[in-house]
């Protein structure tokens, strides 16, 4: 995961996914994409940053609660000082 602060003035913070066809079909692939935005939802940073997430395919299967923990987890060291 990477993250930037924000170039837009004014932007909130923005999420930019990178699934390759090493995770799996095509379903599964949009699976992850679906369930990684519905999580981001609940752990925006609250300084505008825009983040690039490349997740694992583990995530398509995880349970929604721990991937919200992850991604939270994650989404706090990228964009801590």
């Amino acid at each position: 995961m990477t993250a930037a602060p924000s170039t837009e003035p004014g932007a909130g913070s923005k999420l930019g996914l990178a699934v390759g066809r090493s995770a799996g079909s095509a379903v599964t692939r949009n699976r992850i994409k679906r369930r990684v935005r519905a999580a981001w939802r609940t752990c925006m940073p609250a300084v505008a940053h825009d983040v690039v997430v490349r997740p694992d395919p583990s995530v398509a299967t995880m349970p929604y609660q721990d991937l919200e923990v992850h991604l939270k987890r994650a989404v706090t060291r990228a964009t801590s000082p």
